[in-house]
């Protein structure tokens, strides 16, 4: 069975627009199983709602399992991951514009407003990549700054990029793409 990656979508979005159709077919042309969910209720979303609704998507996780979220996507699987059973393992995750504390969005806030496990959550996961803007109206850039402190990821700064939606103008993210397909590294003493 091939990889499987889990596209999330953020608030007020639906998996067919933007890039996440695009990142679909060419993650599909590298061999992975590509599945775009549509999370229940993305204008007044529900933390738990789209935390079960992860669940019921993905069914199992491990290793070859791996997600990439936009915005509030990020939170819901940072959250469904810390949902999972002890010694659970996911691959990578790769966080496009995701945070991690308060926008100031209130329809948003319940999926930070508790602090993240960040220990449980690095003890998951084999990569964490994250991508911003240093002009993103919703999220600022210092959210990156967390996810690199706690779960030692990889930062992609991409001058310009604002919160890389379709309204901003993104069919396309070949960003994402290389973030997810680079190479992990080897472990020490593999």
């Amino acid at each position: 069975m091939p990889d499987r990656v889990f596209i999330i979508h953020g608030w007020k979005a639906v998996p067919i627009e933007g890039w996440r159709p695009w990142l679909k077919t060419e993650l599909g042309i590298g061999g992975y199983m590509t599945i775009i969910p549509e999370m229940p209720d993305p204008v007044h979303p529900d933390l738990g709602a789209w935390v079960a609704h992860l669940h019921k998507e993905v069914k199992h996780a491990d290793e070859h399992t791996h997600f990439i979220g936009h915005s509030l996507g990020v939170p819901a699987i940072l959250r469904y991951i810390e949902s999972l059973p002890e010694r659970s393992r996911v691959g990578r995750v790769v966080s496009v514009a995701g945070f991690c504390g308060d926008v100031g969005i209130e329809d948003v806030a319940a999926f930070v407003s508790e602090p993240f496990d960040f220990k449980r959550i690095r003890s998951r996961i084999s990569e964490f990549v994250c991508i911003y803007s240093d002009n993103d109206a919703y999220v600022p850039v210092a959210h990156a700054d967390i996810f690199c402190e706690a779960l030692s990821a990889r930062r992609v700064l991409i001058p310009g990029g604002k919160h890389f939606s379709s309204n901003d103008g993104y069919t396309t993210l070949p960003a994402a793409l290389e973030a997810f397909t680079r190479k992990l590294p080897v472990p020490a003493g593999a």
